[in-house]
């Protein structure tokens, strides 16, 4: 088997409130659905808003080597 090494850019995703733009803070718990959805709540208005996505996740994007 060959290995190859690849570039790769790292995202964090973050979650804004809807209402007033101030990040949203993840609840402590997780709803079971399938997927699970996650919880948050705005600290500045207290808007509340579920997401698919949860906060602080790592994504990446590979570079393509020119």
């Amino acid at each position: 088997m060959k290995t190859k090494k690849v570039e790769v850019r790292t995202y964090i995703t973050k979650c804004y409130c809807e209402k007033c733009g101030a990040e949203m803070k993840m609840l402590p718990y997780v709803l079971c659905t399938a997927p699970p959805m996650y919880p948050y709540e705005c600290p500045e208005c207290g808007h509340r808003e579920n997401s698919f996505k949860k906060s602080g996740e790592l994504e990446y994007e590979e570079i393509p080597i020119s």
